[in-house]
């Protein structure tokens, strides 16, 4: 009985103490959808790091799914959704995933969440001008160097003949192409990139 009691007065502890400590409202914006395995590690690292139940964190998540639909009907209503969806929240960061939600936020953080902190990652092809203008903005960038990929693959195997290219073909590995071409075009070999 003696260790009930105890067990029920530190529980006791434990609750009163977390309840006491104000809560944080952090909004995650996936440009994508939680099925893909990118946007589910990074769920997790975030869950990880901030550890949202022992700092009184709580987490709105949103995956705006635009490798599925990406039209601009379909961001307006997005961000009607999140207007009426938080129009009661006051948030006191934004994570953001990728360049859609990057983008998004640039164009509605203000109307829709104030002048709240945003830390983005994954964002491709980043240049600092792309934060001028706007404030409270810091992440990482995704940044890649085919050229030093094939010449590591061409180290290990000088007698290589064809170098495929396999990438996705919607808008992000549609510019991934572009540069990847334009960092390629001094490799004396066959590049073949594919379609889809």
């Amino acid at each position: 009985m003696k260790k009930v009691i105890f067990f029920l007065s530190f529980l006791h502890v434990i609750l009163f103490s977390q309840n006491n400590k104000p809560h944080k409202n952090i909004l995650v914006l996936h440009s994508y959808n939680k099925s893909m395995s990118w946007v589910t590690n990074i769920d997790k690292a975030i869950d990880d790091i901030l550890q949202p139940n022992k700092n009184n964190y709580i987490f709105h998540r949103e995956y705006m799914d635009t490798k599925r639909i990406f039209t601009k009907e379909y961001l307006q209503n997005l961000k009607t959704l999140y207007k009426e969806k938080y129009k009661n929240v006051k948030f006191d960061l934004i994570l953001a995933s990728d360049n859609n939600a990057f983008d998004f936020l640039r164009k509605n953080r203000d109307e829709l969440f104030g002048n709240v902190p945003v830390s983005f990652c994954g964002v491709n092809f980043f240049k600092d001008s792309d934060l001028r203008g706007y404030t409270n903005y810091t992440g990482a960038a995704e940044i890649f160097n085919a050229k030093k990929t094939v010449d590591m693959a061409l180290r290990l195997n000088p007698n290589i003949k064809n170098i495929y290219v396999v990438n996705d073909y919607l808008t992000t590995g549609k510019a991934w192409t572009k540069t990847i071409k334009e960092q390629l075009k001094d490799i004396d070999k066959n590049i073949i990139y594919m379609k889809n």
